[in-house]
C-alpha cells in the first residue's frame, strides 16, 4: 500500500520546524526527551461537534428553564454574521495575548497567520511554556467567547448571544481536544514544558 502523501510545508512552517529541531537538540543536551502529541484535523473537528452538542444541551436547557420558549431574536442577522466573523480573529488574538504574558520573550515569539488551505487564521507560540500557561492560553478564547456569552445570554434572554457563544465553543473544539490530551497525559517526569507543534495540529512535550 502506498504511503500517504505528505503535506507540503509553507515557508513559515519550514522555518518553525528548523527552530524546533534546533531547540530539541539544545533541550536534549540538558536531559529533556521530546514527545510529540499529534491529533488529526478530522478528529479535532469531530470532537468539536461533540463539545458543541453537549454545550447545546446544557446551555439550551438552562436558557429555556430561565426564559421559557418565548425567546426573542433581538439582533439584526447581518450584525450576527459580522460578529461571528470578527470573533474568529479575536479568538486567535486571545491565544496570542495570553501566551505572550507567560512566554519569556512575550510577543516576540507570537506569530499570527492565515491557512489558505483551511481558510482559517491561526496563532503560534514559538517558545516553550509551563503546562498551566499553555493550558490557560489554549482554553481562554473558548471561555471568553463561548462559555461566558452563553451564561450571559441566559440571564439577559438573548438567543443571538447564546448562539454566538455556542458557535465559539464549536470553534474551540480543537483547543479543547488538545487541552483534554494534556490533562490526561500521564508522565513521571519531574520537569515538563510544552510547545506548539510547528506544522501539525498538536503540541510537543519536553520532559526530564
Amino acid at each position: 500500500m502506498a504511503n500517504k502523501k505528505e503535506r507540503k510545508l509553507t515557508e513559515k512552517e519550514k522555518l518553525r520546524t528548523e527552530k524546533i529541531d534546533t531547540l530539541t537538540k539544545e533541550l536534549e543536551s540538558q536531559g529533556y526527551v521530546r514527545k510529540d502529541q499529534i491529533i488529526s484535523m478530522t478528529y479535532a473537528s469531530g470532537m468539536g461537534v461533540v463539545y458543541f452538542l453537549v454545550a447545546c444541551v446544557l446551555f439550551g436547557a438552562l436558557f429555556v428553564l430561565k426564559n421559557g420558549l418565548a425567546f426573542q431574536w433581538n439582533m439584526p442577522f447581518l450584525v450576527f454574521l459580522i460578529i461571528e466573523l470578527v470573533l474568529i480573529f479575536v479568538h486567535e488574538a486571545i491565544h496570542g495575548v495570553t501566551w505572550a504574558i507567560f512566554a519569556p520573550s512575550h510577543f516576540k515569539v507570537i506569530e499570527f497567520g492565515f491557512m489558505l488551505d483551511k481558510l482559517a487564521p491561526y496563532c503560534y507560540c514559538g517558545e516553550q511554556l509551563k503546562k498551566h500557561a499553555y493550558l490557560l492560553g489554549s482554553v481562554m478564547p473558548t471561555l471568553i467567547l463561548g462559555v461566558i456569552p452563553c451564561i450571559a445570554a441566559i440571564f439577559i434572554n438573548s438567543f443571538p448571544l447564546l448562539l454566538i457563544g455556542l458557535f465559539n465553543i464549536l470553534g474551540g473544539g480543537g483547543d479543547l481536544t488538545i487541552d483534554f490530551k494534556i490533562l490526561t497525559y500521564k508522565t513521571d517526569a519531574s520537569e515538563q514544558v510544552i510547545m506548539d507543534h510547528p506544522n501539525e495540529c498538536g503540541l510537543i512535550f519536553f520532559e526530564k
